[in-house]
């Protein structure tokens, strides 16, 4: 099986948390060119991730592809067994990926235009994002993890959108997570979780490489 990734997308970095902790063989093509026919035969919306069979079947988006993980390779899971753990991290791997992103992406371009005004606004958005995503992690818990004592796929979803807001609050010279405390602690602890590290590394690696 082969990955069409990028080291710098979030989407992709999910998947590979996966791949990672689950031992998995797969080949990992880094930057493909989304813009060729050949591509666009993969995944017509030209968009990594996208995983491809032994057979040649093409999987594209992060959550079918950590979903099909799950189901082919059950031997070492990333999902809880109670089905409704299995909902709420798929709930939080839901918001992180469609209401905390969104924001930083809007935030970058409002950048690139020199808008203060509209900077300072979409960072009132990300926070009220940041404290709805703290709210679906475990309350009053000794353990950091999303479910349980152990790595789960919405884990691998968290990690990498939260380092696109610590590297962006970096750049802006402001501290995101600094009043979401459950968010916080999730952080710094995924940071020397091996796994989660080993991701977090690529992304930043991805990022030096684009200065």
């Amino acid at each position: 099986m082969e990955l069409y990734s990028r080291a710098i997308s979030p989407f992709a970095a999910r998947v590979r948390v996966s791949i990672l902790a689950k031992g998995l063989p797969i080949r990992i093509i880094d930057d493909p060119d989304v813009g060729s026919e050949a591509f666009a035969k993969l995944n017509p919306l030209r968009r990594v991730p996208v995983l491809i069979l032994d057979d040649g079947t093409a999987i594209p988006e992060s959550d079918a592809i950590v979903e099909y993980l799950e189901d082919a390779y059950p031997e070492l899971p990333l999902r809880p067994a109670e089905l409704r753990e299995r909902a709420r991290c798929r709930v939080v791997s839901r918001v992180a990926e469609q209401y905390v992103f969104a924001p930083v992406v809007a935030i970058f371009t409002a950048l690139s235009k020199g808008d203060p005004q509209q900077v300072d606004k979409l960072f009132g958005e990300l926070d009220q994002a940041l404290l709805s995503l703290g709210s679906l992690l475990q309350a009053e818990s000794a353990s950091w993890y999303t479910s349980g004592e152990r790595l789960s796929t919405a884990d691998g979803a968290l990690a990498p959108f939260l380092f696109y807001v610590q590297y962006l609050g970096q750049a802006c010279g402001r501290s995101p997570l600094v009043e979401h405390a459950r968010l916080r602690k999730f952080w710094d602890a995924a940071q020397g979780q091996p796994v989660l590290a080993a991701v977090i590394e690529q992304l930043a690696q991805a990022f030096r490489a684009r200065r």
